[in-house]
């Protein structure tokens, strides 16, 4: 649709340029009533010399036919005038029957404008809510881990007391030494349990605290990236405001043309097809005539198919 209103202005003016040029031809065999007049002093003198073989009749039958030359070849470029501007009417009628095409589109791009922006606002609301989720749980791990750490690093100050302690007994009773290395090596073995424990929860809260961060960078840049996505969205629903208002305009502005244009053409073209009928009458009688009262022969099918064009567009006018 866009590319044939395009190129309606430069049909019309191809339309325009071939009317001129057939204005401009001249007709053949239309020399006039003196050129009609020298035939008939021709055709008389040639009578004369033949020794009156012709009658008047005869003389008003050539002028007949030099009429009928004349008028058929009028008869002929108004057919083609006429066909001219029946095209030229179907383009503008087509162009004005189409116009209107481009802003139902606009439309459609303003109403996916305004759903991008919904479901991107719903977007932002639940990753927002996700990310409160998971801080909470981030809280709760890392105080549970911290606890459990705490105690541990309790037990340890305890046991290593003890130990102490035990030493002191050791250096002081040296009965009891077999029964204190046993305990003491039992107290070493829990201890590095405790140790390797507290190394294992250790490790456990980095990874669990970096999982949780990786987490909440990822929803950060989502965010980012649906305000982003938001901003454009907001910019392409402007961008479509826009573009609807300049295509309204410029339909209105098109419809215009087309009006004014369809209404001079449709003018031009009433003016054509009368004087084509007044052509076509003015060779029928010729040719009657020439035929010397005979009834009119057929008139061919090419002619009547302009005139039927041209009374049908009359018509369409009324």
């Amino acid at each position: 649709r866009s590319w044939q209103s395009e190129a309606l202005p430069a049909a019309l003016r191809i339309l325009d340029r071939k009317l001129s040029t057939l204005a401009a031809q001249p007709i053949s065999g239309s020399g006039g009533e003196g050129e009609g007049a020298d035939v008939a002093a021709t055709s008389s003198a040639s009578v004369v010399r033949s020794g009156g073989a012709r009658t008047k009749s005869a003389i008003r039958a050539a002028l007949a036919r030099d009429r009928l030359r004349s008028q058929a070849a009028q008869a002929e470029r108004l057919r083609q005038r006429v066909e001219l501007l029946c095209d030229a009417c179907a383009r503008l009628e087509a162009a004005e029957s189409c116009g209107s095409s481009s802003v139902p589109q606009a439309e459609r791009l303003l109403c996916d404008a305004d759903e991008m922006l919904t479901a991107l606002d719903a977007g932002v609301k639940e990753l927002s809510a996700e990310q409160e989720e998971l801080r909470k749980s981030l809280s709760e791990v890392s105080s549970g881990l911290e606890q459990q750490i705490a105690g541990y690093q309790e037990v340890a100050g305890s046991q290593a007391a003890k130990r102490g302690q035990l030493e002191e007994e050791k250096s002081q009773l040296l009965r009891r030494l077999e029964e204190v290395n046993m305990q003491l090596a039992q107290i070493d073995e829990e201890t590095a349990l405790w140790e390797k424990s507290v190394r294992e929860l250790d490790t456990k809260l980095k990874q669990s605290k970096n999982h949780y961060q990786e987490l909440i960078a990822g929803i950060f840049c989502q965010q980012k990236r649906l305000a982003d996505e938001k901003l454009r969205a907001v910019t392409c629903k402007e961008c479509a405001h826009s573009a609807l208002d300049v295509i309204r305009g410029e339909e209105r502005r098109k419809m215009q043309d087309l009006a004014v244009q369809l209404r001079r053409r449709r003018a031009d073209l009433r003016r054509s097809c009368a004087a084509y009928v007044r052509q076509e009458r003015l060779r029928v009688e010729s040719a009657s005539e020439c035929l010397g009262g005979q009834p009119p022969a057929p008139v061919p099918p090419p002619e009547a198919s302009a005139v039927g064009g041209a009374a049908g567009a009359g018509a369409v006018d009324e």
